[in-house]
């Protein structure tokens, strides 16, 4: 069940950010990636995803990312919410119907 929420999530941050599966999940730290993960990590944690889960999906996917990675994004994406109604925003566009 969280790893069809995680597809979803995918999906819809890829197609909002206008990137390829390929680019969010790459080791780069190109600002599109980044913000694309942090979108990731913090709609699957508000969505009761544990970070062990959301750090195998990732793994899944192809990129090792440690758990302390995980945190400080979420950590990093609630401090832009708090700070940005655009990003704000984005996060609810995303998070509506899923």
């Amino acid at each position: 069940m969280k790893k069809e929420i995680f597809n979803k999530y995918v999906d819809r941050v890829c197609h909002i950010l206008d990137m390829d599966e390929d680019t969010l999940f790459s080791r780069t730290k190109k600002r599109e990636s980044v913000d694309g993960r942090l979108l990731l990590y913090y709609l699957c944690h508000k969505r009761d995803m544990n970070i062990v889960y959301i750090q195998k999906h990732m793994l899944n996917r192809g990129l090792n990312i440690s758990r302390s990675s995980i945190y400080n994004g979420i950590d990093r994406a609630g401090r832009m919410i708090s700070n940005d109604k655009d990003y704000k925003k984005t996060i609810k566009d995303l998070q509506d119907g899923i």
